[in-house]
């Protein structure tokens, strides 16, 4: 692998992991307020809110990471064309393949990662 997609891997991979886990942390608070809310109220065993908010986040990862990918895909990207790396990368002879390569090689886990988080940790959490 070359320096250039490394680059942008590594860029890219540290912003998905800090996006999505920022939008866990905001997903599992919002439904650990909600779940705990009913706890308070006797509507729900305390014991199984924990796990409720478990299968409720992974449920939603299958909708944050491609997000957080995506997000994080535009920030990195954008980050290079304002630094002007972007046009160095093209002036040394650098193509858009390289670039994209080095979205895919991230993308393409992830997508095989979230298409089986659909089959089975869908399914299963419900």
């Amino acid at each position: 692998m070359k320096l250039v997609e490394h680059y942008i891997m590594r860029g890219t991979r540290r912003l998905v992991l800090i996006i999505v886990g920022f939008l866990i942390f905001i997903f599992a608070s919002y439904s650990a307020q909600r779940y705990l809310t009913e706890a308070a109220n006797g509507t729900l065993a305390l014991d199984v809110v924990l796990d409720i908010v478990f299968y409720k986040v992974l449920i939603a990862l299958e909708m944050l990471l491609p997000v957080g990918l995506y997000v994080s895909v535009g920030v990195t990207l954008g980050q290079m064309y304002t630094d002007s790396e972007i046009t160095a990368i093209s002036a040394a002879g650098g193509s858009p393949g390289r670039l994209y390569k080095a979205v895919l090689y991230l993308a393409i886990p992830l997508s095989i990662f979230v298409t089986l988080l659909s089959m089975y940790g869908r399914p299963w959490a419900y």
